[in-house]
């Protein structure tokens, strides 16, 4: 399901690896701004809110 403005974010952590959404927030998608300005810190913050675990981080990373 797609958000009002954007791609839904809602449980994304349970559906998409780290490398994805990190690439969603900071590039935007479909008419979703990207923010740039958004650190590397409070994007893992925001990811493991959303669901994210912290082994989809640690592959990512990889």
């Amino acid at each position: 399901m797609e958000g009002v403005t954007g791609p839904a974010l809602v449980n994304a952590g349970q559906y998409i690896m780290y490398t994805e959404f990190k690439d969603i927030v900071l590039g935007g998608k479909g008419s979703m701004p990207g923010f740039t300005h958004v650190s590397e810190e409070t994007l893992e913050a925001l990811y493991r809110y959303l669901g994210g675990t912290h082994g989809a981080l640690i592959s990512s990373s990889v």
